[in-house]
């Protein structure tokens, strides 16, 4: 059915696309009861609040993340303990025609700017070209490894952002167990839902 991601969430929540169950991935719950759905909150979160009957596997792991991504044990029917690696997305190979376009569009942004990149070599190019950069502010749909190297350096503060300043927004992250071991635990990064139409 072709849709927008945005969409998605609000198909789910007028039934537009009934759903009789949903099938999600959970790390191990807190001490509070608390489970995590680690990388993916992005409509994940809507199918389990829409769902009539949810079904978790807990894989240890899932990095456990903080936003929307939070589910409490009483929301989940069914639980299964299965552990499997995750899936990963490797770097890919870039051009020097891909480093020129993104060298193009760096001298576009300044400092100060809040950054969104998609998957691909010219997002990843962009990034690479934004090193010298100062005070930049992530808030994108997806989070990928081509933003940990701006982490590191202190490129990207989050500092000026309008809405959830000092954290760093998403609403998936896709990339290799270096990510994901980042954003484990760690409550700088914050995962939301996709906009849901009102």
């Amino acid at each position: 059915m072709p849709t927008a991601l945005s969409d998605t969430p609000d198909l789910f929540r007028k039934n537009s696309i009934p759903l009789d169950l949903a099938l999600i991935s959970v790390c191990p719950a807190d001490k509070h009861g608390y489970f995590s759905l680690g990388p993916s909150a992005d409509v994940t979160r809507a199918a389990v609040e829409s769902a009539s009957v949810v079904f978790a596997q807990i894989n240890t792991n899932l990095p456990r993340t903080f936003g929307d991504t939070l589910i409490h044990n009483s929301e989940i029917n069914h639980f299964i303990s299965q552990n499997e690696a995750l899936p990963i997305h490797e770097k890919p190979a870039i051009s020097k025609e891909d480093r020129k376009i993104a060298e193009i569009i760096a001298e576009l942004i300044p400092n100060g700017a809040t950054i969104q990149a998609g998957i691909g070599r010219i997002p990843m190019a962009v990034m690479e070209k934004l090193i010298h950069h100062k005070d930049l502010g992530i808030h994108t749909e997806v989070l990928t490894d081509a933003f940990l190297p701006l982490l590191e350096k202190g490129v990207v503060t989050n500092r000026y952002k309008s809405y959830e300043r000092g954290f760093s927004v998403c609403a998936f992250a896709i990339g290799t167990k270096t990510l994901f071991d980042e954003i484990d635990d760690n409550p700088a990064f914050r995962f939301f839902r996709v906009h849901e139409n009102e």
